[in-house]
């Protein structure tokens, strides 16, 4: 299975019904850690962003700068990040990634 790296971004929203967290992707696909993180300093011009580590279509680990989150204080894991819910937000995997998973699939 292939492993990928994408730059995450959060944004904390409150409003009258709660709070959240909305997460965003810019679309890249990076082959390594480091240099998602060149990628996520350049282009946001800040370190407020995370990295998200694929592997084939699923995001599997989630973390800051070189450092995948652990258990949070409620040893919830990724520190407390639902990765199927980021998975969601930035639409991964995107139609493209579908595609050469399953034609990798077929042989």
């Amino acid at each position: 299975m292939s492993v990928a790296y994408l730059v995450v971004t959060q944004r904390l929203w409150r409003n009258e019904t709660g709070d959240g967290v909305s997460y965003g992707w810019d679309g890249a696909v990076h082959p390594s850690r480091p240099i998602a993180v060149l990628h996520g300093l350049e282009t946001l011009e800040t370190d407020d962003f995370n990295i998200a580590t694929v592997v084939g279509a699923r995001i599997v680990a989630f973390g800051y700068d070189l450092v995948d989150f652990g258990p949070d204080t409620d040893d919830a894991p990724h520190g407390g990040h639902d990765l199927d819910d980021i998975a969601s937000q930035i639409g991964w995997p995107p139609p493209e990634v579908r595609r050469r998973l399953a034609e990798e699939a077929a042989g």
